[in-house]
């Protein structure tokens, strides 16, 4: 802001001046974590925000058909809708006692929805199973026939069941 300072002089000394000067507002910054994100349609990101002027902070996207963000406080949720890829900006206005920022931008690439895999499964015979079991996004085919086939599976990749029998 303006202001004006007036300085008279005391005791020996005569005389007033009066001193116009201008505060310049402090400068401020913003940072966004991560910078790029990788999702696939349907999956939820968040990025964080750093801000350290008093202005009131917004994001745009250029691409809304890819990706549909939500400013919450100093955290933008991205959710993507379709594959593509969309740039996020995020700016800051002037506040009361600093300057707007320089905006600053996240990339965001939206992957398709996986599709299903499917593994068929053959004995060393070089048949192919008649069970077909499916769990989540991946659906598999044992092949084979006889009664002493062994295999071994996993939902999440961590605990394993063995079996041992006939198909």
């Amino acid at each position: 802001g303006t202001a004006t300072a007036v300085i008279t002089g005391i005791n020996n000394y005569s005389g007033t001046i009066e001193l116009e000067f201008t505060i310049a507002p402090a400068s401020s910054v913003i940072t966004v974590t991560p910078a790029t994100i990788a999702i696939t349609k349907g999956q939820k990101a968040t990025a964080t925000v750093t801000y350290n002027g008093d202005g009131e902070l917004s994001i745009t996207t250029n691409n809304s058909e890819v990706v549909n963000a939500v400013l919450n406080g100093r955290t933008i949720t991205i959710t993507g809708t379709n594959a593509g890829t969309a740039i996020i900006t995020v700016s800051a206005t002037a506040g009361s006692n600093h300057a707007a920022p320089a905006s600053k931008t996240i990339t965001v690439v939206v992957y398709g929805a996986p599709t299903k895999p499917t593994i068929t499964v053959t004995n060393a015979d070089g048949n192919v199973a008649s069970g077909t079991w499916s769990r989540k996004d991946l659906s598999i085919t044992i092949g084979g026939s006889g009664s002493d086939v062994g295999y071994e599976y996993s939902y999440d990749g961590e605990t394993w069941t063995d079996y041992t029998g006939a198909i």
